[in-house]
């Protein structure tokens, strides 16, 4: 993952039993943080759902007591960490790939790749799961947040 450069600003930081009820509570924190940094209607909808998608994985998978999801702002990047103190998985496969359409799950993690500029996933068997999701973003002649893109030609 690229490491933003600047030092980074905590921005908002929410802890939750890791259980199903409460992924309310984390997609109306990460929602509610993307609008304050004005980051844009379809930036802030792609960090809410990879958001959402890190957090279920660590209820669904984890067997945690709790998911610990972290905010940061460093420059022009928008960094979230999802982390559970799990039972952890090995992360030795790059799953990039959507699964056949047979196939009931396994989405998730192509979700976020596809949904952010980066992401990693820190785990070990028996240790936990960090999950970092990163979102750059420029900024437009009106001064106002944009999601980066790079120039089509």
């Amino acid at each position: 993952m690229a490491v933003p450069k600047q030092k980074a600003e905590n921005i908002g930081r929410l802890t939750i039993d890791a259980n199903y009820r409460h992924i309310s509570r984390a997609r109306e924190f990460i929602l509610n943080i993307a609008r304050t940094v004005a980051i844009g209607d379809e930036a802030a909808d792609d960090i809410v759902l990879a958001t959402v998608e890190a957090v279920t994985n660590s209820i669904r998978h984890a067997n945690s007591a709790c998911v610990v999801v972290e905010v940061n702002r460093s420059g022009d990047s928008m960094v979230v960490r999802v982390i559970d103190d799990g039972s952890g998985f090995d992360t030795s496969s790059d799953i990039r790939e959507f699964p056949c359409v047979e196939d009931l799950g396994g989405r998730g993690i192509p979700l976020m790749h596809l949904l952010m500029d980066d992401i990693s996933i820190n785990s070990e068997p028996g240790k936990g799961t960090e999950v970092v999701l990163l979102k750059k973003f420029k900024v437009a002649q009106d001064g106002s947040r944009q999601k980066a893109r790079a120039a089509s030609g």
